[in-house]
């Protein structure tokens, strides 16, 4: 978590105040038209994120389940 805050500060940025429930966590979640979560990625702490491939290959992994699904009802 510092090193997030070190290189930020070393590309010129600035540290905003903290906002809300610092012990909050968010996370990454992928849910379906159906409603049914398909992808759970509950974060470790505020800068731990699933890269975009990470979740480009999720939805793909999703999209070819449901295609076979189709195929086999």
């Amino acid at each position: 978590m510092l090193l997030h805050y070190f290189r930020l500060i070393l590309k010129g940025g600035k540290l905003r105040p903290i906002q809300g429930d610092p012990s909050q966590l968010g996370g990454d979640f992928i849910v379906d038209n159906e409603g049914i979560v398909r992808f759970s990625r509950p974060s470790e702490d505020p800068a731990d994120r699933p890269s975009v491939e990470a979740l480009l290959r999720a939805l793909k992994s999703i999209e070819e389940t449901k295609r076979e699904d189709r195929h086999t009802t």
